[in-house]
């Protein structure tokens, strides 16, 4: 929640891109707080398998307990159900490229709350559906495989937003234009004038919103403003804030070199 109203501050001097990457960590966090949670609970069911709990008539006296909990993770999943998924990767075109960026990065934290919720409601109706199993059928190990199943679908359900995040903060480029992002590369290497591009560098600061860098080494005769205005052009569907640096070409004459001998 803290992260949720950090992103809406505004760029500053010590932060100039904003606070918005706060909730791409914070959704990075919330996947990891549930894997390990989920891993947890794995290492109790496997301790329940070697030792099988022998106050499970003690577990009854927590039935009022357990519905109202369950009643809580029904209630929370309703509030939160339009955050129950990740916004898909989508091609950048012209219109969506300068969409706003906040959006996608404020559901990935969104969405680890939303995991949280999910999580406590599952592992209620685990305990409930166990102790249901255990009183009426005697199924002494349905306790451990029902924090078997709930830890099973916390990984997979944390899977892809620990997945997202991370790529977001590593700096990955998107999977989704970077076949665009290397057309666009090919063709300001053969643009007229041009003899190098390098130090190529793209990133997501946070989803939908990219960043790129990149040094062009031109002829002397090349007209670098029209270099330039080329660039912007081609990378612009695509990068939403661009650093481009372009070097003349200067060939070193024979007196510079006797010079330097």
């Amino acid at each position: 929640m803290a992260a949720s109203g950090r992103y809406r501050f505004s760029s500053q001097n010590t932060y100039s891109y904003g606070c918005e990457r706060f909730e791409v960590f914070s959704g990075l966090t919330n996947g990891l707080y549930i894997a390990f949670l989920a891993a947890f609970r794995l290492l109790e069911a496997a301790h329940l398998l070697v030792e099988p709990d022998e106050q499970q008539q003690q577990q009854q006296q927590h039935n009022l307990l357990t519905l109202l909990s369950i009643a809580a993770g029904l209630v929370g999943l309703v509030l939160m159900r339009r955050h129950s998924r990740l916004p898909a990767d989508q091609p950048l075109t012209n219109s969506t490229a300068n969409a706003p960026r906040v959006c996608s990065a404020h559901s990935f934290n969104m969405h680890g709350v939303f995991l949280h919720v999910l999580s406590d409601a599952i592992t209620a109706v685990g305990v409930a559906g166990a102790g249901l199993l255990s009183h009426y059928r005697g199924w002494a190990s349905a306790p451990a495989s029902a924090l078997c199943i709930t830890a099973l679908f916390m990984l997979k359900s944390c899977t892809p937003l620990l997945l997202r995040c991370s790529t977001v903060l590593l700096q990955a480029a998107p999977d989704n234009i970077q076949p665009a992002l290397d057309r666009c590369v090919r063709e300001v290497t053969y643009f007229d004038g041009v003899l190098e591009c390098s130090r190529t560098h793209f990133w997501q600061h946070v989803p939908g919103y990219v960043v790129g860098s990149l040094h062009v080494r031109v002829r002397t005769d090349a007209e670098e403003q029209v270099v330039l205005t080329f660039i912007r052009e081609t990378l612009s569907p695509y990068v939403q804030d661009l650093t481009v640096q372009v070097e003349k070409d200067h060939p070193i004459s024979v007196r510079e070199v006797e010079t330097a001998r």
